[in-house]
């Protein structure tokens, strides 16, 4: 989850300081999440992955949430539930991403003005 980290903490740079920032480690059958904040970071789970629980905890959050995760084969299907629920979402493909080449902020800025979410675009 290290390298997720880094993509949450320059996720965070001038974010509205009302939204809650929201990092998901998912694998095949657990989910950990973190929330960041300025002054301390707190760890959730593991949880279900299964995306109706995982969306469910999201949703509980007192105020707007951004969430970043890694691309993994059932992010997409989460983040296309999320989206669809008006809530700000950036799969990082950690690997490829680059963060240097491609700082999180543009990926947010690319997802958050569309209303149906193509993987396709973070890949170029």
């Amino acid at each position: 989850m290290a390298k997720l980290g880094v993509a949450v903490e320059q996720a965070t740079k001038g974010a509205d300081r009302n939204m809650i920032t929201m990092g998901l480690d998912l694998h095949k059958t657990t989910t950990t999440a973190v929330l960041l904040d300025e002054d301390a970071d707190e760890l959730f789970g593991p949880f279900s992955t299964e995306t109706a629980e995982v969306e469910q905890f999201v949703r509980k959050m007192p105020g707007p949430v951004r969430v970043v995760m890694e691309a993994a084969p059932h992010s997409f299907i989460l983040a296309r539930r999320l989206i669809s629920r008006n809530i700000q979402v950036a799969v990082v493909d950690c690997h490829k991403a680059k963060l240097a080449r491609r700082p999180v902020h543009v990926i947010f800025a690319m997802l958050r003005d569309r209303t149906e979410f193509d993987p396709r675009r973070l890949a170029a």
